[in-house]
């Protein structure tokens, strides 16, 4: 998610040595949200176990991909 966010800075004109220095900041804004997409990963996880899912090595990909795209995204000023 930091990566993502840094990427999304840059691309909203924000100067790369900006980023930087924000860097602890944006960790700190960025981190509950984090938090709550890894609980939502392991409680997916375990419903494919409970399931019967396989889940493959590309599954925890997958999984984030699709939590990043419907992730409540918030601009940190």
């Amino acid at each position: 998610m930091l990566r993502q966010t840094k990427i999304d800075l840059a691309m909203k004109g924000v100067p790369r040595d900006k980023i930087e220095e924000q860097e602890k900041l944006i960790l700190e804004g960025i981190q509950p949200q984090a938090k709550k997409q890894v609980k939502i990963y392991l409680v997916l996880a375990q419903i494919a176990k409970k399931e019967g899912i396989s889940i493959d090595d590309h599954m925890p990909a997958k999984v984030m991909e699709f939590l990043l795209k419907e992730a409540d995204w918030q601009e940190i000023h």
